[in-house]
């Protein structure tokens, strides 16, 4: 099923809300710090509970990004909590509101002799 397809037919039965996985680990709940992967069970209870009301999720690259490797394979694992026939958006854009700007400055390695980082806008319609 393509990505029209799946909003298409998401939104054609009155499906209208996209569901924003940025999922901050200092703002997940206390109670799902316990679990070994917090950031994943947060992830998982959400999108159980909202996978049969939503057109689509988006999932905030930043978020992810700023953990390195583990990031990643939460992202990687998240995409595959989510139904097939719910759309999935990458949302890498580098342009957000400004309490975004410090998750994207933690996307880069440490170490490099880096004493500041810039963000800048870019836009691409596919």
């Amino acid at each position: 099923m393509t990505s029209q397809e799946k909003l298409f037919n998401k939104t054609s039965k009155g499906l209208h809300i996209c569901v924003g996985l940025d999922t901050d680990i200092n703002k997940v709940p206390k109670h799902l710090l316990k679990y070994e992967n917090p950031v994943l069970e947060f992830n998982k209870i959400i999108i159980e509970n909202t996978s049969d009301t939503t057109s689509s999720y988006k999932i905030n690259f930043a978020f992810y990004e700023r953990d390195g490797l583990e990031g990643l394979k939460n992202l990687e694992k998240t995409t595959f909590l989510i139904p097939d026939d719910v759309l999935i958006i990458g949302d890498a854009k580098r342009a957000s509101p400004p309490f975004q700007y410090g998750q994207l400055v933690e996307t880069q390695p440490p170490n490099h002799n880096q004493h500041s980082e810039s963000v800048g806008a870019t836009l691409e319609f596919r």
